[in-house]
């Protein structure tokens, strides 16, 4: 649970990415976030869904989570590098700068939770919120609307809280090393 509501709150940040990316360097955009918000607008949520939100979560997580994260045994070098190879796949500039947060999340997630499942759940529901916010024209879902700026401040509390929970599970079941063990 708490994995696809720190996802979720991370979406206008990553919104926000976009935007200022946009503005700081217009024309680089291959308009890859317009045509998927399209297909989600113009196709049958029965369409939408599968497509947008259930495959790609699905795929993505396996790869980059799953082969990509658990083949780089140092996490301080898996999870930079996930989260970027997930990033690129992307290729619209504009959206690989957008998902970097999102894929530094999932791939933290996946080392604590040690489960490609908890972020492929994540990931699908990520995109079925975006899918939805797409269909229904909540703001921030489309790319001349910005993000609300307390969605930024309250996704932002919400991942760190996430984070500091998985930390402090983890410190608790002892996979985490205590301050005393590390110095």
């Amino acid at each position: 649970v708490a994995a696809v509501v720190g996802i979720v709150a991370l979406g206008p940040a990553s919104d926000l990415l976009v935007r200022v990316f946009e503005e700081v360097f217009p024309g680089h955009s291959m308009g890859n976030l317009e045509l998927l918000v399209g297909i989600a607008r113009r196709e049958p949520w029965w369409v939408a869904v599968p497509l947008l939100a259930l495959v790609p979560g699905f795929g993505e997580e396996v790869f980059f989570r799953g082969l990509v994260l658990r083949s780089i045994r140092n996490p301080w070098v898996a999870i930079p590098v996930s989260a970027l190879g997930f990033a690129a796949i992307h290729l619209d500039p504009p959206h690989v700068v957008g998902v970097i947060p999102l894929g530094l999340y999932l791939a933290y997630v996946a080392h604590r939770a040690d489960s490609t499942w908890v972020t492929i759940l994540a990931h699908a529901v990520n995109n079925t919120v975006a899918v939805a916010a797409a269909k229904t024209g909540l703001p921030g879902s489309a790319a001349d609307e910005p993000p609300p700026p307390l969605s930024l401040v309250i996704g932002g509390a919400i991942v760190a809280l996430v984070v500091c929970a998985y930390v402090e599970r983890a410190t608790r079941r002892g996979s985490l090393p205590s301050t005393s063990e590390r110095a």
